[in-house]
């Protein structure tokens, strides 16, 4: 799942769960429900998380569909 992905990836690479959440303007406990599970993660939300990530919107995908 994306919610999991996303988590996984912040947590193997020391990037705060406050700090992304502040990022994409939402309060730390509306991105803790998000990744989760508890709450989906729309489309906007996640363009926002690779944006303050640095990372290509497809990246997660990728890992979702194993297609590149």
């Amino acid at each position: 799942m994306l919610h999991s992905l996303v988590k996984q990836y912040l947590d193997d690479n020391g990037i705060k769960h406050t700090f992304v959440a502040k990022g994409i303007g939402v309060d730390k406990s509306v991105f803790s429900s998000m990744i989760s599970g508890k709450r989906k993660i729309t489309a906007e939300e996640y363009i926002k998380i690779c944006a303050v990530i640095k990372v290509n919107t497809h990246y997660f995908a990728e890992k979702l569909t194993g297609v590149r």
